[in-house]
């Protein structure tokens, strides 16, 4: 996959998570960004127990990468104390969610629905998990969003992932065990499917993270990119983001199909 030779910016960017069966919740973000002639590697942790409030670990060094092995994808940083590993169990999707004549975003979610097993912290996590990795290639303020949602749940039996963008019009993914579904209703506390009559409730029982999270990004890597926060418009730079762990209740016709955790966010640039 090519880059643009129009843009000078350039994000390739991981994000793997794992819930237990008792709701503790791990994420890790491993992450390049390029700009001009800089280039800052990122890797961070965030993880919120059953109990408490969540706790986030940032590295501004080299990190280490997952690898992709066949239907599995390991994850070993020593830094970070994290050894995992994510089995597929569920086909991988992806989506062009961004061209432009400057550049795109393409996203990758290699696993939908994963099995996993993760030392974290000498800790021991195991649970359903999911895996994705997107590269973007023009300045993400180009792209046309007032509001960005995006969600993942995964049950024994069924996962879904959603993404919708709104800007001055809705463009929106949605994907059940693998299936693209048109016509889906999404917000923050229920998907709704009308055409198979289903609806994940979402109970948003643990917020992850909530807060200007673009912002305080840019302020930790603003020593590494001079100038770099001299471009980004205000409105993006001060949006805001809630992170939530929800409990999940997926019903068809008013009966549950299934239960399980879900992850999923909302960014507003208003």
């Amino acid at each position: 996959m090519s880059t643009s030779l129009k843009s000078d910016f350039r994000l390739v960017k991981w994000y793997l998570d794992c819930v237990t069966d008792s709701g503790e919740t791990f994420i890790g973000y491993v992450a390049t960004l390029e700009w001009k002639r800089f280039k800052v590697p990122y890797s961070s942790t965030i993880f919120l127990s059953s109990i408490s409030e969540s706790s986030v670990v940032t590295r501004m060094s080299k990190p280490s990468m997952p690898l992709l092995n066949g239907m599995q994808i390991f994850w070993k940083d020593y830094r970070l104390k994290i050894d995992g590993n994510w089995q597929q169990n569920h086909y991988s999707i992806e989506a062009r969610l961004h061209e432009s004549p400057n550049g795109y975003l393409h996203w990758n979610c290699y696993q939908p629905n994963s099995i996993v097993k993760l030392n974290f912290r000498n800790q021991k996590l195991n649970g359903y998990g999911y895996v994705e990795m997107l590269e973007l290639t023009d300045s993400p303020w180009h792209i046309d969003m007032a509001t960005l949602r995006w969600g993942r749940y995964s049950s024994n039996t069924d996962n879904l992932v959603w993404i919708q963008i709104k800007g001055n019009k809705t463009r929106q993914w949605v994907w059940l065990n693998g299936n693209f579904i048109n016509n889906a209703e999404v917000n923050d506390k229920q998907i709704v499917i009308p055409e198979k009559d289903i609806v994940l409730e979402l109970d948003q029982s643990g917020v992850i993270e909530s807060e200007q999270k673009i912002f305080n990004t840019v302020k930790m890597i603003m020593k590494y990119l001079p100038g770099f926060e001299k471009i980004i418009p205000v409105k993006f730079l001060y949006s805001d983001e809630t992170k939530w762990r929800s409990y999940g209740t997926l019903k068809q016709k008013d009966i549950v199909r299934s239960k399980g955790w879900a992850i999923h966010e909302l960014v507003d640039f208003n």
